[in-house]
């Protein structure tokens, strides 16, 4: 069998913008179910580049480093998405970090809270807090030198996500 020199690469299922270059890293099923939220409009994707940077609040950075060494590509990831959150200006009521509160006194659940979630570490929670008023930002792949990129999801219409 020769290979045709003129075959391009065939069509990705549950592929968007947002996916472009990621999609080795996002699972088949979990695209599958991102697209759907995002075809009924439940659910806004925003694709963000992260830089690799410490977060500056002193307790982020203490409760960071109790749960991950630093050279770990955990810390790094979640690092870089905690200090975004404090560079564009966002201050939810709780940023949740791998299903443990970021502040044990700022650990609101629902509304308005923030999961930062390490390559879609319990992803099946997704719906359930986004039903309850909080938001993701999920770092697609978590890598010690490589590029960081998130994905940031927001509820659009609640009416709009399954019943639970």
């Amino acid at each position: 069998m020769k290979a045709d020199p003129d075959a391009s690469r065939a069509p990705r299922d549950a592929m968007i913008e947002q996916f472009d270059g990621l999609d080795r890293w996002i699972p088949l099923p979990i695209r599958v179910r991102l697209v759907e939220l995002l075809d009924t409009g439940a659910i806004e994707i925003s694709r963000i580049a992260l830089t690799a940077a410490d977060p500056t609040d002193p307790a982020a950075v203490a409760a960071l480093g109790r749960r991950w060494k630093t050279d770990s590509p955990l810390h790094r990831a979640a690092a870089a998405a905690v200090r975004y959150t404090e560079d564009s200006g966002m201050s939810p009521p709780s940023v949740w970090v791998q299903g443990q509160p970021l502040d044990h006194r700022r650990d609101q659940y629902g509304a308005g809270a923030l999961w930062i979630n390490l390559a879609w570490y319990h992803f099946d929670q997704l719906v359930f807090r986004l039903r309850e008023g909080a938001q993701s930002l999920e770092v697609v792949r978590p890598t010690r030198t490589q590029p960081l990129h998130a994905l940031h999801i927001t509820v659009r219409d609640i009416t709009a996500l399954a019943p639970l």
